[in-house]
């Protein structure tokens, strides 16, 4: 598991960044898609496009 601290984005969103090689390993890219299913209430999955 790795730690990640959010990021305050505008008013109402916050931001995560991603770890590079995961970016790296899912061959993604600026402005790429990804996907976030919320798993129960505490767990987020993202899942590359």
């Amino acid at each position: 598991m790795e730690h990640r601290n959010l990021i305050k984005f505008g008013n109402s969103s916050f931001v995560i960044s991603l770890p590079k090689d995961w970016i790296d390993r899912n061959k993604l890219k600026k402005g790429d898609a990804i996907f976030i299913e919320q798993n129960g209430s505490e767990n987020l999955i993202i899942i590359p496009k």
